[in-house]
């Protein structure tokens, strides 16, 4: 039996202020690319043991896929010939964990992340879950407004890198 693989791919990811009145500013967003502390979850037991709440031991760059990263289980198929391998495999949770900081002009405004081409993921600010979305052929939005004030936050997503 062949597993299959989807990577984990997040093209962008930023978090923007929207203000809901025309006549404001245009949007401001704080990009969110670099360096995240990391973790792959293989028994998923990240969530029972509050991962969210840990420094993870690793780190990788966003955007970017675990195979750029070097991440998961070296590919060792050799027979299948009907699309292109993988380099690194990974089923199971991967987590991502960054520190940020809101500007104090950002206050009382809505504040969304914007994920896209990812799997499966759920979102904490600073430990409390702030939600999940399964999409994964639409940009993922969240609406991270009631968590995120001026000042330093801790962001973990997780990611369901599994087959579903």
């Amino acid at each position: 039996m062949t597993i299959k693989l989807y990577p984990l791919l997040i093209l962008s990811i930023l978090l923007n202020y929207c203000n809901h009145e025309p006549e404001s500013s245009p949007r401001q967003k704080l990009l969110l690319g670099g360096d995240w502390r990391f973790a792959l979850d293989s028994t998923g037991s990240g969530i029972d043991e509050k991962w969210y709440e840990r420094t993870l031991p690793e780190v990788v760059k966003l955007p970017g896929t675990l195979d750029e990263n070097d991440k998961g289980i070296p590919n060792i198929n050799t027979l299948e010939t009907m699309r292109l391998s993988r380099e690194r495999t990974y089923e199971g949770f991967a987590w991502y964990r960054k520190e940020i900081t809101i500007p104090p002009e950002w206050e009382r405004r809505c504040i969304r992340l914007i994920m896209e081409r990812t799997k499966p993921s759920t979102v904490w600010i600073d430990s409390v879950r702030a939600g999940s979305d399964n999409s994964i052929l639409t940009p993922q939005v969240y609406d991270l407004s009631a968590f995120l004030t001026p000042g330093n936050h801790t962001i973990t997503i997780l990611i369901d890198n599994g087959q579903g």
